[in-house]
């Protein structure tokens, strides 16, 4: 989403986005001094055995509620014995708050908890300003992949959500989610805002935004074996967002108005292609059942999804888009269906559309769900016939169950409040 519609410049107006600052690409680890606070609520089982595993690993500063020297292990016995290492987890990055909140996703999802009844951890990365924007987790459940940076949310769409000034820069965050560790600080061309992980765990990418004084236009590859900076790409003005199908990469550059697509058998990717679909294109996805297509959000300029055409990846073409009204932005599928969930913001409340995708083919699935909540959702999680996304602006997280259409809303304790919820899978001891 670019920070350019008219109705942004018509409250707002906007400014010039200023020369463009050089950021160079390294390294940087950071030692034991990042606190990692496990929570009293949610599950004291996960917690025993957390602990247990910092012990003989790589420390990060651990309290839990007022005793910092923790819990004593020697419980695990009593508890008969812990049935994984961690649970299923809901991680949401509470973007200026400066944390990840780490929550049982069973128990906040399904059963309808609320925060601090599920709340296993927080992770503090108040250190790295703006804040954490969004994250990817790694396919083992055990890292994540923090972008920190102010994304599109300095300017008139940050004001909407009521972020006041928020600070330009940012980094790449790779976050051990057991210990609470950073382990890597990585720098890249321009602040960086979306991140996808393949497969197999070993690499990320990143869509660098930029910032008021860095416009963004790159994706960076990072190496998450070795915690480096592979290289970067220019891929047009101000990427956003990615999706990964096999050895295809897709990234829009919001302010070209075009899809991307890059090889990801170079390092790093190189561009293939490109398409035009509409003046604000904000989010890709792929489905595997449809591997040459790919659909795409476009905020404005008509508002809607896109379907493009990737038959020949270097010469992509957008076929056909279905108006959405609204600001579309966010989009995942609905599991093994051949669905997706796509939101749009109305900024007084955020409307819940499922399409029915088929090969070249996009419909509606019926009239959209309207949730009451004032904000801009950067991402939603579908897993279990529920939908789970934040909602910065009315310091949110909401689950919408896909089945009957009820939603719950869960208040967070943070200004402006979370930007993005990801799912980390159970760990097996």
């Amino acid at each position: 989403m670019t920070d350019t519609r008219e109705t942004v410049e018509t409250a707002y107006g906007v400014d010039g986005w200023g020369p463009r600052r050089p950021v160079d690409a390294g390294l940087l680890t950071r030692g034991g001094g990042d606190r990692f606070v496990l929570a009293l609520g949610g599950s004291l089982r996960w917690l025993v055995c957390g602990l247990a595993m910092i012990s003989c690993g790589p420390r990060a500063a651990v309290t839990s509620g007022d005793d910092a020297s923790g819990s004593d292990t020697g419980a695990v016995a009593d508890l008969g014995g812990p049935t994984s290492l961690a649970p299923r987890r809901l991680v949401t990055a509470d973007w200026l708050d400066g944390r990840l909140s780490v929550l049982d996703y069973e128990g906040f999802v399904t059963q309808g908890q609320s925060r601090d009844e599920a709340l296993l951890a927080e992770i503090d990365l108040s250190a790295y300003a703006p804040g954490p924007l969004e994250l990817a987790v790694t396919p083992d459940g055990r890292r994540a992949v923090v972008t920190a940076g102010p994304g599109f949310f300095q300017g008139g769409v940050g004001a909407l959500i009521g972020a006041g000034e928020v600070p330009g820069g940012g980094a790449v965050l790779v976050v051990d989610l057991l210990t609470g560790e950073v382990l890597a600080e990585l720098a890249t061309p321009e602040p960086p805002m979306g991140v996808v992980i393949t497969q197999d765990g070993d690499t990320a990418y990143t869509a660098n935004y930029g910032d008021e004084d860095a416009p963004g236009q790159t994706v960076t590859q990072i190496d998450l074996v070795t915690l480096e900076v592979v290289g970067s790409v220019l891929v047009g003005a101000r990427p956003e967002q990615l999706a990964l199908m096999g050895e295809l990469l897709a990234v829009n550059a919001a302010s070209d108005g075009t899809v991307v697509v890059l090889d990801t058998t170079a390092n790093p990717p190189i561009v293939l292609g490109a398409a035009l679909t509409s003046s604000d294109p904000s989010y890709p996805l792929w489905m595997e059942e449809f591997p040459d297509q790919v659909l795409m959000t476009d905020s404005q300029g008509p508002g809607g999804v896109s379907l493009v055409d990737l038959t020949t990846p270097a010469m992509p073409a957008s076929l056909t888009q279905l108006e959405v009204e609204g600001i579309p932005y966010a989009i995942d599928r609905v599991e093994d269906a051949l669905e997706v969930v796509v939101l749009a913001t109305r900024f007084t409340s955020v409307d819940l559309h499922r399409l029915t995708v088929g090969a070249f083919e996009l419909v509606s699935s019926g009239p959209p769900v309207s949730v009451a909540v004032g904000g801009f959702p950067l991402g939603v999680h579908v897993a279990d016939n529920k939908a789970v996304f934040a909602v910065p602006g009315d310091a949110l997280v909401v689950v919408v169950d896909l089945e009957d259409g009820q939603t719950s809303v869960h208040p967070w304790p943070s200004e402006p409040g979370p930007t993005f919820v990801a799912e980390a899978p159970a760990i097996d001891p």
